[in-house]
C-alpha cells in the first residue's frame, strides 16, 4: 500500500512542477519574456484571463492593437514573431 501512495505523491510533484514552470505554448516567438508580454497586452485589452501557457491564436494576436513592455520586469532578447501582430498601432518596448 505504501507504494501506492508513493507513486500517486511523484506524479501528483510532478504535475505541480510542471504547471509552476510552464513555458510559452507559441512556438512564433522564441523570447518567453514577449511572449509574457503579449499574453498581459491581450487580457488588458480583452477582459480576459489567459495564463502564460496558453496558446494564442493568430486571430487572437491581430485583436492586440497596444503592446507596452516598458514595465514589464523581464529582459526581452529576441523580438521573433512580432511581425504577426499586424493589428498593432502603438509599441514600447523600451
Amino acid at each position: 500500500m505504501k507504494k501506492y501512495f508513493k507513486y500517486i505523491f511523484a506524479f501528483i510533484s510532478l504535475f505541480c512542477f510542471s504547471n509552476v514552470y510552464a513555458t510559452p505554448a507559441n512556438d512564433s516567438f522564441l523570447d518567453d519574456n514577449l511572449y509574457k508580454c503579449i499574453i498581459d497586452a491581450y487580457n488588458l485589452s480583452n477582459d480576459e484571463s489567459k495564463d502564460y501557457s496558453y496558446n494564442i491564436l493568430p486571430e487572437e494576436l491581430i485583436e492586440i492593437s497596444s503592446l507596452d513592455c516598458s514595465s514589464y520586469k523581464g529582459k526581452i532578447e529576441d523580438l521573433t514573431g512580432l511581425n504577426k501582430m499586424t493589428g498593432l498601432t502603438s509599441l514600447n518596448l523600451s
